[in-house]
């Protein structure tokens, strides 16, 4: 009953919706403990790299980019990849 809560679109809605506003209102290691649980919860959670873009963009310091890209935002991308490839090789994965 709770895999099937945690499967469904709602929770998954709903949990958007409160992610995306703890980036206004939350200090930044709620968010970053908030977005490694949706990383972990959902099979793919691109919300996560949303985010970082928002939140650097946002919050973060302009004189610290990669060719214009914010360092956060690359960070948020080498994160979501190696967290993908650990479930998708782990057999405790869905």
């Amino acid at each position: 009953m709770i895999t099937e809560f945690l499967n469904s679109k709602l929770f998954r809605v709903f949990y958007d919706l409160i992610f995306f506003l703890s980036i206004f209102t939350l200090p930044w290691w709620i968010v970053a403990i908030m977005a490694i649980v949706g990383l972990l919860i959902f099979k793919v959670f691109y919300e996560f790299l949303i985010s970082a873009f928002v939140y650097e963009n946002t919050y973060g310091a302009s004189d610290y980019d990669f060719y214009g890209i914010p360092l956060l935002f690359i960070a948020a991308g080498l994160i979501f990849v190696i967290i993908f490839y650990v479930k998708k090789q782990s057999k405790f994965s869905n």
